[in-house]
C-alpha cells in the first residue's frame, strides 16, 4: 500500500494532483478548479474554463470557526424559534440594483423548499437579524466580513485581468449586495423522491430538486462550502454537474462563481447551478437539514444599462 505522499508523487508524474478533503482524497487534474488563497490572480482563467472556482484557505482555523459558529447559530434559530417569532423578524423592503422593490429583508419561509434569512449588507442602520442580541450581531459580522472582503478582492482581480474599469468598487452607495442564510429540510423526502447524489450526474426529476437550474443576476457569489451535500454546479470543461460538497472541505473552502452581470461585463460565463435534495444513508452521513450561507456582490453601476435583465 502506498502512503498519501507516494500516491501524490505518482499522481504528479501524470499531471494530476491528489488532494485530501475532510471526507476522502480527490484526484484532480492540475490547474483545475481548486486554488489556494495565494493564487487569486488565476480566478479569471478558472472561471472561463469551468464557470466556478473553489478557494482553499489551507485549513484556516479562523475561517472554519467563524463559519461553524454562524451555521450553528442559524440552525438553532431555524429549528427552535417559534414560527410566529421568526415571522416577526422582518425589515425594510429591499430595492433591487435598478431600484425596484423586491422582497422584505429578514425571515422568509418557502413551504416545501427552504427557510431563508437575508440582509442588505450595506444597510447603514435598522438591520434586522434573528434577534437583537449583541452576540448574534457579532456572529453575523464575523462570518460575513471575510466573505465581503474576499468577493471584492476577487472581483478586482477579474476586472483587472479583463481590463475593465473598477473604480465603482470604492463607492459605498453603489453597493446593493445581499447575504442569505438558508435552511433546506430533507426530512420530507419519501419513496421514489430519494435520490442519492453523485458526480457522474444524470438529470434529476423536479421532485429531487429544491431549486432548479438557474444563473444569478449577481456580479460575484461566494459561499463557504456546507457540511451537507446539495449544491451542484455545472462544469463547462467536463460538461457535467458536480456536487460541491463532495469535493471540498466544509467551512474551510469557499465556492466562488459569477453571475449574469459579470458575464455581460467581461464575457466570463455565468455559473449554472441548482440545489438538490440529499438523503439519509448517502456516504456523507445522515444529515436531515442543509444549512448554507451566501454573499452576493451586486454594484448598481453594472446594472443601470442592462435592460435584458428585467427586474
Amino acid at each position: 500500500k502506498k502512503s498519501f505522499k507516494d500516491a501524490m508523487e505518482a499522481a504528479n508524474t501524470r499531471n494530476l494532483t491528489l488532494r485530501l478533503t475532510a471526507r476522502f482524497s480527490v484526484l484532480d487534474r492540475r490547474s483545475t478548479w481548486v486554488l489556494s488563497i495565494k493564487e487569486l490572480d488565476q480566478i479569471p482563467l478558472i472561471l472561463r474554463r469551468h464557470s466556478f472556482v473553489v478557494i482553499s484557505f489551507d485549513s484556516s482555523d479562523t475561517m472554519r470557526k467563524r463559519q461553524e459558529a454562524f451555521t450553528k447559530a442559524m440552525a438553532t434559530f431555524f429549528a427552535e424559534t417559534p414560527l410566529t417569532e421568526k415571522q416577526s423578524r422582518v425589515g425594510a423592503v429591499y430595492l433591487s440594483e435598478r431600484g425596484v422593490p423586491m422582497f422584505q429583508l429578514g425571515y422568509e419561509r418557502q413551504n416545501g423548499v427552504r427557510e431563508c434569512f437575508r440582509i442588505a449588507t450595506n444597510q447603514k442602520s435598522g438591520i434586522v437579524l434573528p434577534d437583537d442580541e449583541a452576540a448574534t450581531r457579532e456572529i453575523w459580522r464575523a462570518a460575513l466580513t471575510p466573505l465581503k472582503k474576499f468577493a471584492k478582492t476577487a472581483l478586482r482581480h477579474i476586472l483587472l485581468y479583463e481590463n475593465y474599469d473598477f473604480h465603482s468598487l470604492q463607492e459605498d452607495d453603489n453597493d446593493c449586495s445581499l447575504a442569505f442564510a438558508f435552511c433546506y429540510d430533507n426530512t420530507k423526502l419519501q419513496g421514489s423522491e430519494q435520490t442519492c447524489l453523485a458526480n457522474d450526474e444524470t438529470l434529476r426529476s423536479h421532485t429531487s430538486m429544491f431549486v432548479d437550474e438557474h444563473c444569478d443576476k449577481s456580479l460575484v457569489v461566494v459561499s463557504p462550502v456546507a457540511d451537507a451535500p446539495g449544491l451542484q454546479v455545472y462544469d463547462l470543461q467536463s460538461n457535467s454537474w458536480l456536487t460541491v460538497e463532495f469535493l471540498a472541505n466544509p467551512f474551510e473552502d469557499i465556492l466562488l462563481f459569477g453571475g449574469l452581470a459579470l458575464q455581460h461585463a467581461t464575457g466570463i460565463p455565468a455559473c449554472r447551478h441548482r440545489v438538490s435534495r440529499s438523503v439519509s444513508g448517502d456516504h456523507l452521513g445522515d444529515q436531515k437539514k442543509r444549512h448554507s450561507f451566501i454573499y452576493e456582490l451586486k454594484l448598481k453601476s453594472f446594472y443601470s444599462h442592462l435592460r435584458q435583465f428585467g427586474d
